[in-house]
């Protein structure tokens, strides 16, 4: 009688710590930085359960890809029997795709520090009285303003190491400062427009930059200096960025223009040339990669900066001026054909602060100290995306699994959307469902008070306030 005991005691005693290891592991998931803004969604219950598709703790090589001004409305889009972007298409077929991944900023050098640093961009000022809001200009960029910043970043982890890191851009670095940034960030090579057109044929000038092709071939020299040690290589193409221009005929997928276009329309028929541009040479960078024997081990992160705008609503042209789908839902996948022999897709809310402790997950290595973000690959409650901007209306947003929600905190305006029932934001809710807009609106106003209270801290540290 007292071993069944015994062995009832040992049995409950195993039931109980399973539960309570499994329980706080979902926690640890989920709740890597206590300090971290909440955004557990309010509306799902669902846990995703995490994934093992990657083997953890492998020094793989990284590459980000930042694909410009790339909503993923355009994913599937085909002009006259043609697929705009089919080699986004072919990748797809082996990766992991997250379908619902969201820009924290419709802007470049935003989604670079959230991507680096799993932080959202900074708000310095108290909250406005809504609606009075003077000067969004005051919400300042951490990269133009703050770069030395003390967030220890992606790229300075992986220095550590021992990866050898590059960075590659085919516009000027000098833009709003972006090159002192990178330095803190501990590259070992930096390179934009001045030094690849020395190093590549593909020197000509192209819109603000120079073509795109002047990537490939002096990265491929780099990436191949040394096969002893891994590498972290991050991509930056300037196209399909405004202009729109294309350096071949051959890359005219959209045809001539409409008599009688706007000025916008006429934007969105070059938009698309220079899109398919775009897409071409993220083909070519992967099959010289694949070709130089670099992918079997390379985590291939590929994922639109931000989204770009035609009108779609009112006043909303480019990316910065708005956080409506067209801006901020963009496409994001991690490519390797050893690892994935087929597309695994993830349904799930993710956002740019999701790709650095992603990253971290898979390698091994523990979550950054401050980081706001999820790994994708982690054991996880539904989250939701955050997102802002300043274009000039400082606006923010929420999405959860079917609801988005708006707020314009320089004209006190609300926007609160069903995005599985319309995706393209045309019915408004706020005044059928003005009690779901106010669970939303809770949301904002915690991040906004977060967020002061994130870079006071942390700027007080740096005696930069």
């Amino acid at each position: 009688m007292r071993i069944i005991t015994l062995l009832r005691g040992i049995f409950f005693y195993f039931i109980v710590s399973s539960f309570l290891f499994c329980a706080r592991d979902e926690i640890h998931s989920q709740v890597q930085n206590s300090k971290r803004f909440n955004t557990d969604s309010i509306e799902s219950s669902i846990v995703h359960p995490g994934s093992e598709a990657i083997p953890r703790g492998k020094n793989y090589n990284i590459i980000f890809y930042f694909f410009e001004s790339f909503p993923s409305k355009y994913i599937d889009l085909e002009i006259h029997g043609r697929r705009v972007a089919p080699n986004w298409r072919r990748l797809m077929q082996n990766a992991f795709v997250a379908r619902n991944h969201y820009a924290n900023f419709p802007l470049t050098a935003n989604a670079l520090f959230s991507v680096f640093a799993s932080a959202y961009d900074p708000i310095l000022k108290e909250p406005f009285e809504p609606g009075k809001i003077k000067n969004s200009e005051t919400l300042t960029l951490v990269v133009k303003n703050y770069p030395e910043i003390s967030i220890t970043m992606l790229p300075e982890i992986l220095k550590g190491r021992g990866y050898r890191t590059y960075y590659f851009h085919t516009w000027t670095l000098g833009y709003v400062g972006t090159r002192r940034f990178l330095q803190k960030r501990k590259f070992d090579v930096v390179l934009d427009m001045h030094q690849l057109k020395l190093a590549s044929s593909y020197n000509q000038k192209l819109g603000y930059g120079i073509d795109d092709r002047a990537l490939i071939e002096p990265s491929m020299r780099a990436l191949t200096s040394d096969r002893s040690t891994p590498f972290f290589a991050v991509y930056c193409p300037l196209s399909p960025h405004f202009p729109y221009p294309i350096p071949e005929d051959k890359f005219d997928i959209a045809g001539p223009p409409q008599k009688n276009a706007t000025f916008e329309e006429d934007c969105k028929r070059k938009y698309i040339n220079s899109l398919h541009y775009s897409d071409a040479v993220l083909g070519m960078l992967i099959d010289r990669l694949e070709a130089e024997g670099l992918l079997e081990n390379t985590l291939v992160v590929i994922f639109a900066d931000h989204g770009q705008a035609f009108l779609e609503h009112k006043g909303n042209f480019r990316h910065r001026l708005g956080i409506y789908e067209e801006n901020v839902h963009v496409p994001c996948i991690i490519y390797n054909k050893k690892l994935f022999p087929a597309t695994v897709e993830f349904h799930g809310i993710t956002s740019h602060i999701d790709i650095a402790p992603t990253i971290l997950d898979i390698l091994g290595l523990p979550p950054l100290a401050h980081q706001e973000g999820i790994s994708m690959f982690s054991r996880r409650r539904e989250q939701m995306a955050i997102f802002q901007t300043y274009g000039p209306d400082h606006m923010m947003g929420v999405r959860d699994t079917r609801w988005k929600y708006l707020y314009n905190y320089t004209k006190n305006t609300v926007e609160l959307y069903d995005v599985i029932a319309d995706s393209d934001e045309k019915d408004n809710l706020v005044e059928k469902l003005p009690e779901v807009a106010k669970k939303y609106h809770a949301v904002l106003e915690k991040s906004y008070r977060h967020r002061i209270e994130f870079y006071k801290a942390l700027m007080k540290g740096d005696g930069m306030l």
